[in-house]
């Protein structure tokens, strides 16, 4: 029985250790933000822009469907395009990849009311919107929030999927750094939000659904080296733990081992 109790205790002393190093694997930049103790960097000024294809928005309005930018976005119909800016990104500490980068703002769908084609309903009324989006670089993916009309709760999604990712993969400090992910393919998350939120009929989700390409999102951000207070004692304290939990597991397994041998 006290064997069995040093077993289960092991694997939890490990997990402690693990879970209080883990804390800084990523870190997270943001924008115009009061510096914690550890954090060094700042995203000082940045721009971002959804880009659609010119010929999809154009169709909008055959199926009695407008666009409109959410703030701080702003649509202009002349460019097809939603220009706001980033708020954060993320990068691995130890491999320095960019692992995310969160844009504010995004776009309303809005279908007033309900639209017939042909004596063939499309959809409406309803409406639907994607705010806050985030680029997954890994995964080529990119979430937002969506929410509309007809039952469609707030929720993240996976909104898009990109084949192309050009720019910066890495952070090496302060400097200037860009991004585009092109090719946005609508997923099926989104294809779904779009036609709960304009109560579109099946025809009208399959126009959603066939769609080859709907643009591109790409940004700049300048990023700048600030002074940052100096750690509290607890958290050196909590770091301290970390390793002295993981140094003991580490030497108390080797004596098992020599032990059994």
């Amino acid at each position: 029985m006290i064997a069995w109790k040093k077993k289960m205790y092991t694997p939890l002393v490990a997990l402690l250790g693990f879970a209080c190093m883990g804390q800084a694997l990523a870190s997270n930049v943001q924008v115009d933000k009061t510096l914690s103790a550890g954090e060094r960097f700042q995203v000082t000024s940045s721009t971002a822009k959804l880009q659609f294809d010119p010929s999809i928005l154009a169709q909008l309005p055959t199926a009695g469907i407008t666009f409109s930018g959410v703030a701080p976005g702003i649509f202009s119909s002349s460019t097809s395009a939603v220009t706001t800016t980033l708020s954060s990104f993320n990068y691995d500490d130890v491999s320095q990849q960019l692992l995310s980068l969160q844009i504010l703002g995004g776009g309303n769908f809005n279908m007033p009311t309900a639209k017939t084609i042909l004596f063939t309903k499309v959809g409406g009324p309803g409406t639907v919107s994607f705010t806050d989006f985030t680029i997954d670089v890994s995964r080529k993916v990119v979430s937002a929030n969506a929410f509309g009309a007809n039952g469609l709760s707030t929720g993240r999604r996976d909104l898009f999927t990109f084949s192309d990712y050009v720019g910066n993969t890495t952070f090496s400090g302060a400097g200037t750094y860009s991004f585009q992910a092109n090719n946005l393919l609508l997923t099926t998350a989104g294809v779904d939000a779009i036609a709960q939120g304009l109560a579109l009929s099946s025809s009208g989700r399959s126009v959603f659904s066939k769609l080859s390409s709907l643009g591109s999102m790409s940004g700049s951000m300048v990023v700048a080296e600030m002074t940052a207070p100096v750690p509290e004692p607890s958290t050196w304290a909590f770091m301290g733990l970390g390793l002295v939990a993981t140094a003991w597991v580490t030497r108390r397994n080797q004596r098992l081992a020599s032990a059994h041998q």
